[in-house]
């Protein structure tokens, strides 16, 4: 995606915001070790769209628990298109 502002603070939500009001997907997963704290809440005052935001360790990433919250998210909230 198109980067918003790099590298003032806040340039990812920014960048991510933008997206996903560009291109309205049905839900949002983000996992960003740098992904501000109040993201979620960002998200859900802009969007209103099912999201999950995921804060990694920054020297682990992402985990086998991580993935599987992911594929739930995924799997509750996927729709078949026609």
């Amino acid at each position: 995606m198109p980067w918003i502002g790099e590298p003032e603070d806040g340039w990812r939500l920014r960048s991510l915001l933008a997206y996903a009001e560009q291109h309205r997907p049905r839900a949002l997963v983000w996992a960003d070790d740098q992904a501000p704290r109040h993201a979620g809440q960002r998200i859900d005052g802009q969007l209103t769209i099912p999201r999950l935001v995921l804060h990694p360790h920054r020297n682990v990433g992402l985990t086998m628990d991580d993935v599987h919250r992911v594929r739930s998210f995924i799997d509750e909230h996927a729709t078949q298109r026609h």
